[in-house]
């Protein structure tokens, strides 16, 4: 997916072949570098149908798997054939990297916890998720000397990243429950189903995915050079399929 929104957009604002290719694989390792040390802390051993990194080869291998993806990320960056932009790129890469550890760290602390505050599970996923999806746009703005619409990047991607989560936790919220081997984990159902008012929580998370999804994509075609094309495309088929 993220390859994907990169090379559209990377296309939209009229990057090269070989700079698009560096960027999207950056974005792309960062984001499986993230997978593997997610299911080490969450101990899960299936990702995708298929056994986790850990899972086969064991947790020392995995975190060093993970590290190797992130340090093959600014690889990718340093083949960006205007060396006066690796800088700025480099610097926005940190800040995602960041940002998603910050979420991730609020998640852990979250664990086996009844939270019932629907506001702060959008913020851990925005932080958590959000900042890798919207890290192809900005690297293909800032290369593209476009930087005075970063800002309006999070209009798309913070309300696309939690109908996102939410799409997932529909369909995780089994594993997502507490159980003996496993600790109950952050569900948007979860969260909601603490909430008085709320008679059907699965019911009321489909309706505010959708909700978040159409608002996306509203956001995502007022981006220049039909640059939020395919995250607008892509946000209207998630609310469809949810």
């Amino acid at each position: 997916m993220r390859v994907k929104l990169c090379v559209h957009a990377g296309l939209s604002v009229g990057l090269s072949k070989e700079n698009i290719i560096c960027l999207a694989a950056a974005c792309e390792l960062i984001h499986n570098a993230s997978l593997i040390h997610d299911d080490i802390q969450d101990r899960d051993e299936f990702r995708r149908g298929k056994k986790t990194v850990w899972a086969v080869y064991g947790q020392n291998v995995a975190i060093c798997t993970g590290d190797l993806f992130l340090s093959a990320a600014y690889l990718s960056i340093s083949n960006f054939d205007r060396p006066e932009f690796i800088g700025k790129l480099i610097q926005k890469i940190h800040q995602r990297i960041a940002l998603v550890i910050n979420g991730q760290s609020a998640d852990i602390a979250l664990k086996d916890k009844l939270l019932n505050d629907i506001v702060l599970y959008e913020q851990v996923v925005i932080a958590k998720s959000g900042a890798l999806i919207g890290l192809p746009l900005e690297l293909c703005l800032i290369s593209a000397q476009m930087t005075e619409w970063l800002p309006k990047t999070a209009s798309v991607v913070e309300p696309f990243s939690i109908g996102y989560q939410i799409f997932d936790d529909l369909k995780d919220l089994k594993d997502d429950m507490a159980s003996d081997s496993k600790q109950r984990s952050l569900n948007a159902i979860l969260v909601l189903e603490q909430l008085h008012d709320c008679e059907d929580p699965t019911k009321m998370a489909r309706q505010l995915a959708r909700k978040k999804f159409k608002q996306a994509a509203i956001n995502a075609n007022s981006l220049p050079n039909n640059l939020g094309h395919q995250f607008a495309e892509l946000a209207l088929y998630m609310a469809d399929q949810i």
